[in-house]
């Protein structure tokens, strides 16, 4: 009877180390989250992407005055955006004793470029009389104000006071109406653009959104594939739904499941839920997940159960922004719990209970290639029950993607570099798992882990279009990563390398992708994995 207890015991402990460590379903719960994060540069490059509006034209050559008058001075009135020493240092090279009419439209138009290089476009500046020799000309800037926001379309489930909490009857600001597009664009069934045009009052100017597009509020995906452990099974299917503005208040809400198969009575399932609503340039974001394997022991069939619960708040707001680059801040509070049983006992955890708070800052800059940047730093936090040991960390990410058209084709190279650094171990939930489809292709089984770590990945595409509902895109990746101390050794320093390479052939409502990858431990891990063929389908409805 002992022997079999140990047998057992034995048995299970051979399931614990990987399932624990290398849980599949935690996997992809941080699939989902960069995908999430994804989803947010996307359509912040999409913001970045849209027609600017017509810029002042320069001032063409201008006709020889016929008369000046001598003026002593102008005063300006009326400007409340714009300081007096700002506005006279603008005007001083234009001013001269004995002005034209030239003279002094050079001199409006100085003014009012003033205001729109500011991002107030509705300001203009005139004189308050017609000039007279020996007298100052006063010359009255009407910074303007936003007399009306409308739609052409009032059933289009926008919420107008949360996008722009702050535009209606203040001066016309273009990054206010710029952020408030965003938030409302956000939302993957609307699609607005804005016009601007006089309004009924004097210096009042209505804002006219219109929609470009419908979509369904509804959407869902749908993806299946093979990158999964042995011990829960290779194959795994995914369902992704989202609904827009659910509460009226331009919100998103996103419910994702996965369930793995094929190698039952073992199975890993995970769900996860994610809502986010935004109120002028902030957007407040709650998320929860629940991620379990279960798997049996090969003698006496007892039951082995690993559970992951985490709960998630983040607050964040535009910090700035211009036609070619977006800065964006982000506030987080995370907190994590873990259980593991044995035949319906719960065993010992370390670390099972975590508690954390972190900070981001992103840079997406949109130049011949666009970038992306992120900088992070996260601790622990002894609050809601937390026994976990206490460390803190930074994160680094950089993201450079540069498209090449070409004749009936398109090349694209990504190009991406993760690191993070920890001056102390941290728990296995904070590591970064270097072995691991978003790190580095080739591993499916092998649990690589440090605590301080660096991923650099490269990839190049080529789209071919086959036919006009079909398009080709073979690929290849090659993928590097390196850590400094593992989760079970401290003086570890674990190299690993990735290779794939395959294609997509992909549709309007979906993708099929077949590549081969194959892994190299270089350094300090455990024995390579052979290569094998990955297949992903993906549906859009």
């Amino acid at each position: 009877m002992n022997r079999l207890i140990r047998t057992s015991l034995l048995a299970c402990s051979t399931l614990l180390a990987p399932l624990a460590q290398a849980d599949d379903t935690l996997r992809w719960l941080d699939q989902q989250q960069r995908e999430r994060e994804t989803l947010d540069r996307e359509q912040r490059l999409r913001q970045l992407q849209r027609a600017l509006p017509p810029a002042p034209s320069a001032p063409g050559a201008l006709a020889t005055d016929t008369r000046c008058w001598q003026l002593p001075g102008l005063h300006l009135r009326g400007n409340r955006l714009v300081s007096d020493n700002n506005l006279q240092a603008a005007i001083s090279p234009h001013v001269r004793p004995c002005m034209g009419v030239n003279a002094l439209r050079q001199v409006l138009t100085r003014i009012t470029r003033v205001y729109v290089e500011r991002g107030y476009i509705a300001a203009r500046a005139y004189p308050a009389q017609p000039p007279v020799d020996g007298q100052p000309l006063a010359i009255v800037i009407d910074e303007g104000f936003v007399e009306a926001i409308e739609l052409d379309d009032e059933q289009l489930p926008v919420w107008l006071q949360g996008a722009f909490p702050d535009l209606l009857g203040n001066p016309l600001h273009l990054p206010a109406l710029e952020q408030g597009l965003d938030q409302l664009n956000r939302l993957r069934s609307v699609d607005v653009e804005a016009q601007i045009v006089p309004g009924d009052l004097e210096g009042g100017s209505r804002i006219l959104l219109s929609a470009r597009s419908h979509a369904s509020p509804w959407g869902a995906r749908v993806r299946y594939g093979n990158g999964g452990d042995l011990s829960s099974g290779r194959h795994g299917a995914s369902l992704v739904i989202s609904r827009d503005n659910p509460l009226h208040l331009n919100d998103r809400l996103q419910v994702s499941l996965f369930s793995s198969a094929g190698n039952a009575p073992h199975y890993s399932r995970a769900l996860s839920a994610y809502y986010s609503v935004p109120y002028g340039p902030w957007t407040l974001g709650a998320s929860l997940g629940r991620s379990q394997q279960v798997a049996f022991t090969p003698v006496g069939r007892k039951r082995y159960a690993y559970t992951s619960d985490s709960q998630g708040l983040s607050l964040g707001r535009t910090l700035w922004r211009n036609q070619r680059a977006l800065l964006h801040g982000q506030l987080r509070l995370n907190r994590k719990q873990q259980q593991r049983s044995f035949d319906g006992q719960r065993m010992a955890l370390p670390d099972a209970r975590q508690t954390s708070a972190g900070i981001d800052l992103s840079l997406l800059w949109l130049g011949r290639a666009t970038w992306s940047t992120q900088l992070g730093y996260g601790r622990s936090l002894p609050w809601l029950g937390s026994d976990s040991r206490a460390f803190d960390h930074w994160r680094l990410g950089v993201i450079r993607t540069q498209v090449w058209p070409g004749n009936g084709h398109q090349w694209r190279w990504d190009s991406s570099l993760e690191a993070q650094y920890s001056p102390k171990p941290l728990p296995a939930g904070e590591q970064v798992l270097l072995s691991n489809s978003a790190s580095v292709h080739g591993f499916r089984d092998s649990n690589i882990a440090a605590s301080s770590a660096a991923v650099w990945r490269n990839s190049v595409a080529l789209a071919l279009p086959i036919s006009p509902a079909l398009r080709l895109t073979p690929h290849v990746a090659v993928d590097y990563g390196r850590g400094w101390g593992t989760w079970t050794h401290d003086r570890q320093h674990p190299v690993v390398a990735g290779i794939s390479t395959g294609a997509s052939l992909g549709w309007a409502g979906g993708e099929v992708t077949l590549d081969y990858r194959h892994a190299v431990v270089i350094k300090d891990g455990p024995p390579a994995e052979p290569g094998f063929w990955n297949m992903e389908l993906k549906l859009d409805f």
